[in-house]
């Protein structure tokens, strides 16, 4: 709040499109022009004119031989398009009351209506979810909690950008999954389309959950699924798919292109340069960056999450159903596919150029595993109660209450850090806490 000239890209990018698909009738958010005067590009026209420069931008080139990083032409968000056509109604709303509304306002609403308030209701389902694997309210309502509030999903699911809503539309899709294989072939035939739609609303949000989804996809598959279910699941991803593919090709110039072979910005062309878009393998660096290190680590950042480990360690183990009985099968194949999630991303994130992620508390590209990481810990947790209930309860919870302090903190000063910090938490947020320089909070 502190920060209003940082003109956050990955929020404000996808508002401009939203203002421009309801004032201008069009996707594009201005046009990069030759100044003869100063002799280099500026951006003109549209959302650009009336809310000013914004970074993270895709261009058509007006010559169709020329460089996008060199040449005029019309500019778009380099960004999955379903999020800022989420916010066309709540854009309409607030037209109502000004012609113009400013760009804070909104971001404000943009942020209560299309991310916090889903946020919120997953949270309840996410509760009633969990009943299936354990009778512990305790043991759900701190899962629920520290998920909530001590992880990515705390500082994702306040912003308007596509982690969030992709993490919320990949788990829904998951829980379906769940449910239609518990079912032995009864399973209604909207729980199959509601599997299709929400895997390919993940997408139409962030184009990097193509990969989960296609993991969800192979999950859904392993119930062998009658030809009636599959026209019902291809039915309800079809208005999706054809939506955002009408989109890039009316755009982009073809339903397979997306914003990132687009690119304006050099710095963001160079990065995408090496490999496949980016991807060219993980390495040790992006590896200990993604889970470790003090600038962007998710363990860092959630050491909640090491509770990870025991998932795996109880997998290996069988569940431990020596000391505690024979686990279910549904217990034996959720908690491995959601490992199978977290690894398919992980493993996604730790290949890309970009693992970083700019500007970010952790690892953002990964927001989508949390809810999979949650419902692993979970798991974990309701097995290792009944060996070692005392302890069990001290660890998630003193681990679930860092993460809450490191994640709100760091929330409460900045929705993303500098990349110049190596320990942005003692380099930025305790500097800042103790100058005052936070959120305006009860505790004023």
């Amino acid at each position: 709040v502190y920060f209003p000239d940082l003109n956050n890209p990955n929020e404000n990018v996808r508002i401009y499109t939203t203002r421009a698909l309801v004032e201008d009738g069009t996707a594009s958010i201005g046009e990069r022009i030759w100044d003869p005067l100063t002799e280099e590009f500026i951006d003109v026209g549209g959302s650009t004119e009336a809310w000013g420069w914004v970074n993270d931008k895709a261009i058509i080139c007006d010559d169709p031989e020329a460089q996008s990083s060199d040449c005029t032409g019309r500019l778009y968000a380099a960004k999955a398009p379903l999020m800022s056509y989420l916010a066309v109604p709540v854009y309409r709303v607030l037209s109502l009351f000004a012609p113009t509304p400013e760009l804070a306002v909104c971001v404000y609403w943009f942020r209560l209506c299309c991310v916090i308030a889903p946020t919120i209701v997953f949270l309840l389902l996410f509760y009633v979810f969990l009943g299936r694997y354990t009778e512990s309210r305790w043991v759900r309502s701190a899962v629920v909690t520290f998920y909530g509030v001590g992880t990515m999903a705390f500082t994702y699911g306040q912003l308007f950008a596509g982690h969030q809503p992709a993490a919320i539309s990949l788990f829904s899709a998951f829980m379906l999954i769940s449910l239609i294989r518990d079912s032995q072939r009864r399973a209604p035939w909207w729980w199959h389309a509601g599997v299709g739609f929400f895997l390919a609303l993940a997408v139409g949000f962030e184009y990097p959950s193509l990969f989960p989804a296609v993991a969800l996809g192979i999950f859904y598959l392993g119930f062998r699924p009658r030809w009636g279910h599959l026209c019902a699941l291809i039915a309800g991803a079809a208005p999706i798919v054809l939506a955002v593919a009408l989109f890039q090709h009316e755009v982009f110039g073809a339903f397979w292109r997306t914003p990132y072979t687009l690119l304006e910005n050099e710095d963001f062309i160079e990065d995408m340069s090496p490999g496949f878009l980016g991807l060219r393998g993980p390495t040790p660096r992006s590896l200990v960056g993604c889970l470790f290190a003090p600038f962007n680590g998710l363990f860092f950042f959630t050491p909640w999450f090491y509770g990870l480990a025991v998932s795996v360690g109880l997998w290996f183990m069988k569940l431990r159903k020596r000391t505690l009985g024979e686990p279910s099968s549904r217990e034996r194949r959720d908690l491995g596919w959601a490992l199978i999630l977290c690894l398919v991303l992980l493993t996604f994130v730790t290949s890309h150029a970009l693992w970083r992620g700019g500007w970010a508390i952790g690892p953002r590209y990964i927001v989508t595993i949390t809810p999979f990481a949650a419902l692993a810990v979970a798991l974990a947790a309701e097995r290792t109660r009944g060996i070692y209930p005392a302890m069990t309860a001290v660890i998630l919870s003193g681990l679930g209450m860092a993460s809450v302090v490191i994640r709100v903190g760091s929330s409460m000063v900045s929705n993303g850090f500098p990349t110049s910090f190596y320990n942005p938490l003692i380099e930025v947020v305790l500097p800042l806490f103790s100058d005052g320089y936070l959120a305006a909070n009860a505790g004023y």
